[in-house]
């Protein structure tokens, strides 16, 4: 997409993004009666209703196989049957910057992120500034001699995940915010010289400045989580090498990643490899 199409020639260079999914779901009129669900299939339930009485209202039961009445937990929607859908247009996914919904917002919380705006983030910067994926790491690799950050709160992971990083892609007057931002006046660096672990790698034009296809983000995030920018930016977050011991590790997830990985020209990935060896082939 051409950059005039993004940024204008008098504003500042750098942009902002994320992406959302949202679901249109729900027959005519909304339901069964009683219940919240997708509507019975036509036909059913094949059982003649019984007739209504004084504070008695009969309505399909869950498997529409038959009928119950309306106060009855086992009704269409009722107790142990499966959610109501969202309402057409409901906002069910929300992506901005890797890794950010799937390890860094707490589970309790994952529907609220999903469905808010970055406008609304601050209410769960707590994700953010008092994170736990660094203490699982310790957890998991503390015979290792690792150690989670101790600097609260973690300013080195506002800049990374909601404010973008000073002289790199932080826009002036940000409100911090959980989106994927790119500074427009860095050139793209060519393929061949691409550093998998992007700004880190020193390459300046990679992820967390916007994301290239060999962007290896996974290794990348875990090695911020675990402090690697108090030792890149000693004193600017508040932290520095004391307060991230084990923020030069090279911590990975073992799946190695790069551009090479990709093709030259959009839309730049693969055709998948096969699940299973032994799946039968392919039609």
């Amino acid at each position: 997409m051409p950059l005039s199409c993004l940024v204008q020639a008098s504003s500042q260079p750098i942009i902002d993004g994320w992406t959302t999914a949202s679901l249109g779901v729900g027959g005519p009129g909304g339901g069964c009666a009683g219940g919240g669900t997708a509507p019975c299939p036509p036909g059913q339930p094949g059982a003649g209703r019984p007739t209504d009485g004084p504070g008695l209202r009969w309505v399909p039961d869950q498997t529409c196989q038959g009928w119950v009445p309306d106060n009855h937990p086992g009704r269409r929607g009722g107790a142990g049957s499966t959610p109501a859908p969202p309402a057409a247009g409901t906002q069910v996914s929300r992506l901005g910057a890797p890794l950010v919904n799937e390890v860094v917002i707490g589970l309790k919380d994952k529907d609220l992120f999903n469905g808010a705006h970055p406008t609304q983030d601050g209410a769960l910067a707590v994700y953010v500034t008092n994170p736990t994926l660094p203490e699982l790491l310790e957890i998991l690799f503390g015979g290792a001699g690792v150690q989670a950050p101790n600097n609260f709160p973690r300013l080195d992971l506002v800049v990374a995940f909601l404010t973008g990083i000073p002289g790199l892609n932080q826009p002036p007057n940000v409100v911090p915010s959980e989106m994927l931002r790119l500074n427009t006046s860095i050139p793209p660096t060519q393929a061949g010289a691409q550093s998998r672990l992007g700004a880190l790698g020193g390459d300046n034009a990679g992820f967390p400045n916007g994301r290239c296809p060999g962007d290896d983000v996974v290794d990348i995030e875990l090695r911020v989580a675990m402090g690697v920018l108090c030792h890149a930016f000693p004193g600017t977050f508040g932290c520095g090498p004391a307060d991230a011991p084990s923020g030069l590790l090279p911590f990975t997830d073992g799946a190695f990643l790069d551009a090479s990985f990709f093709n030259g020209q959009f839309p730049y990935l693969r055709t998948p490899l096969r699940g299973s060896p032994s799946m039968a082939a392919a039609p």
